[in-house]
């Protein structure tokens, strides 16, 4: 037992004024015998007896009662969490990723939250000190204001889109307190506890600091989530039908019926799907539509509102340039002839402009690569220049090898091997007929190639001579020959491809160029290069690093996705190559421009992990590191009195000062009645 005001129990010295007064009180009579009062001596004996011991008992009760007055004003308690004096140091940790936006009858959570941290703020006096931080802003400064202060502070605080570091931020709360000389020291995380985004801690972090677990209540939901969007397309044609696949993952405990999910194109609604989804269950919805733009093509899935609106979208992007630029490269200018024609005939497209350069290798020094979509290789260039293809791949270039028609097979393996195609070696063929074997019709240079996809026929070419590829590995066969070699291999090399053709674009080394299926193939795998997009998702509150290599603009425009733009000085970074931005607040489309030129696109979406229902217990909490559980639903202020200082007992004792009392008024009188009849007898 503790007491909260200690000072007072020098008032238990009061305690001997009853006893100082029973002996001033006692007289000391003389004793008379007289004769005739023998006989009354035996009776007076049991009565006197009788009075002396209900007037101890008095005494007793008098000290008593004087004892638990005092006691009851020294606020006597059991022992609570922490000391009895002193301020109080607080931080107060706000758990404001989307899933706390969760709408419940009594409001959001984090509304919830905010409107019981103030309930606790009045527990606090004027002399403690409280810090107030978020999870997801959790490497900030943590500064120490009053009461007061800290009311304001929550009163700003908002729901983010970004994902929590629920452990960071407790530890961070944590070290801070380890620094404070007050002797009380406390923690308040207001959080649903989901376990994606909290792991409980093994031990307890810090004996000297109390942590309290401010759990929110019944956390069902009426929710749906956009978890992902994607393409099976890789070449996006202007005019043509593409498709997008959306996975809808239903959270709730209740089906989802009679649905609607929309499709947006650069904010267009371009289709709509109507959809029911069982409890607890995932379905996968497949848009249609057609393709009208080019540029940066800004894709997005969203759902009605629901219970928590932050996961209802989900976003996705590709680039669809207006231009196409392609090269050719040859060591003979006959090598190109059917080359050009068919990208020069099929090419063109409505609102997309096709730029065809033809260039000897003799000229490579004065060329830019870069600038090219998609480059054709007929032939070898020099060794030296190997790096410069090398470069243009890993960098998002997509290269085209064919043989050249001089059949210099030792500078097409040096060429080859220069860029990391892997094998056992080439081999020519010549001198007898081959055809083409197995087809991978899922690839995208296949895929949608042909209108009718039940009734694939391809007309196998003629080939007289070729280059095998013995033992390819590291790459994907598209079409192979009937001796198992490719005869059309992609390798992935950086963010870039290669498509490694084993002939000559001519006529004496296969009927290919007369084929059907030429042009088509070609007019694909150049558009293939064109659609430069990004395989990498980044989640609200993740940095993007941009390079910068090339750029000599000081200062780089970022447009975000709520259509505010921001600037960047490249000069304050300490490698002025390459520069972060980690304002990723909001989902969507940022796009990076050095002048009016476009560097970088990038998407950022919600952490889908942030929908998912799965929460800890109160039990759970309380048994990992010694957490302090505190239900908002049930919650008085002076739980918060007790939960810190204990149960406090002075109620009880002054109870017991009223019934001693009553028995102490009662035993008073009898005894005095007696005393007088004793009197009378004597």
């Amino acid at each position: 037992m503790t007491f909260l005001n200690p000072a007072i129990l020098i008032g238990l010295l009061a305690a001997g004024i009853p006893v100082i007064i029973h002996f001033l009180n006692l007289k000391k009579l003389k004793k008379v015998e007289f004769s005739t009062l023998n006989f009354l001596k035996e009776l007076q004996k049991s009565k006197i007896r009788k009075i002396k011991f209900r007037q101890w008992l008095l005494l007793l009760i008098r000290v008593i009662i004087i004892m638990f007055l005092v006691l009851a004003f020294a606020r006597p308690t059991i022992k609570g969490t922490i000391a009895e004096s002193g301020t109080i140091s607080s931080i107060f940790i706000f758990d404001d990723s989307y899933s706390m936006s969760l709408l419940t009858p009594q409001g959001s959570l984090f509304n919830i939250s905010k409107k019981f941290s103030k309930e606790i703020f009045s527990s606090f006096s004027s002399k403690d000190r409280i810090a107030v931080m978020t999870a997801t802003a959790y490497a900030n400064k943590i500064n120490f204001v009053s009461p007061t202060e800290a009311l304001k502070l929550v009163d700003e605080l908002n729901v983010s889109a970004k994902s929590v570091k629920l452990n960071d931020a407790l530890s961070n709360a944590v070290n801070k307190l380890k620094s404070e000389t007050s002797v009380n020291k406390e923690i308040f995380v207001f959080s649903d506890f989901q376990k994606s985004s909290f792991k409980l801690p093994n031990e307890s972090l810090d004996e000297k600091i109390k942590i309290y677990a401010i759990t929110l209540g019944g956390k069902n939901s009426n929710n749906l989530s956009v978890d992902t969007i994607y393409s099976e397309n890789q070449i996006f044609e202007l005019n043509k039908s593409v498709s997008f696949l959306a996975a809808v993952k239903n959270h709730s405990e209740s089906q989802a019926v009679d649905r609607i999910a929309s499709l947006y194109i650069n904010g267009r609604r371009a289709a709509q799907k109507g959809f029911s989804i069982a409890p607890k269950e995932r379905t996968i919805l497949n848009f249609e539509t057609v393709l009208i733009d080019t540029g940066i093509i800004n894709v997005q899935v969203t759902l009605e509102d629901d219970d928590i609106l932050f996961d209802n979208e989900r976003n996705l992007a590709f680039y669809v340039p207006g231009k196409i630029r392609v090269l050719i490269l040859s060591e003979k200018k006959e090598d190109s002839y059917f080359l050009s024609t068919a990208l020069s005939t099929s090419l063109t497209n409505k609102n997309q402009t096709v730029i065809l350069d033809e260039m000897p290798y003799a000229a490579l020094t004065s060329i830019d690569l870069k600038k090219y979509n998609t480059i054709i290789s007929i032939g070898a260039p020099e060794v030296s220049q190997y790096g410069l293809f090398s470069d243009y791949v890993y960098e998002g270039g997509n290269l085209v090898l064919f043989p050249s028609s001089f059949e210099k097979m030792e500078n097409h393996e040096k060429f080859c091997s220069s860029l990391g195609i892997r094998g056992k070696g080439f081999q020519r063929i010549f001198n007898s007929v081959h055809y083409t074997g197995n087809i991978n019709y899922e690839h995208p240079l296949i895929t949608d190639l042909f209108e009718n996809k039940e009734k694939v026929e391809i007309d196998s070419p003629e080939f007289y001579r070729y280059f095998r590829l013995n033992g390819f590995y590291e790459g994907e066969v598209i079409i192979a020959m009937d001796d198992g070699s490719p005869f059309v291999a992609e390798i992935k090399k950086g963010a870039g491809n290669i498509f490694l053709f084993n002939v000559a674009p001519v006529t004496n080394w296969s009927n290919l160029p007369l084929k059907s299926i030429f042009a088509p193939l070609i007019n694909r795998i150049a558009r293939f290069g064109s659609n430069f997009n990004t395989d990498e998702e980044f989640r609200t509150g993740e940095r993007i690093i941009i390079d910068l290599s090339g750029i000599t603009v000081p200062i780089i425009k970022v447009e975000k996705p709520d259509n505010t733009v921001t600037y960047l000085n490249k000069n304050e970074s300490p490698n002025q190559d390459i520069i972060s931005y980690d304002d990723t607040n909001l989902p969507g489309l940022y796009k990076f421009y050095a002048d009016t030129r476009l560097i970088k696109y990038a998407v950022v979406n919600t952490d889908p992990l942030e929908s998912t229902p799965n929460y800890y217990t109160d039990e759970e909490l309380k048994t990992a590191a010694g957490f302090i559980t505190i239900n908002s639903n049930s919650f008085k202020k002076e739980n918060i009195i007790q939960l810190r200082y204990g149960s406090e007992l002075w109620k009880y004792f002054v109870i017991l000062v009223i019934l001693l009392a009553i028995i102490e008024t009662f035993l008073s009188k009898s005894n005095k009645r007696e005393v007088i009849e004793l009197e009378k007898e004597s």
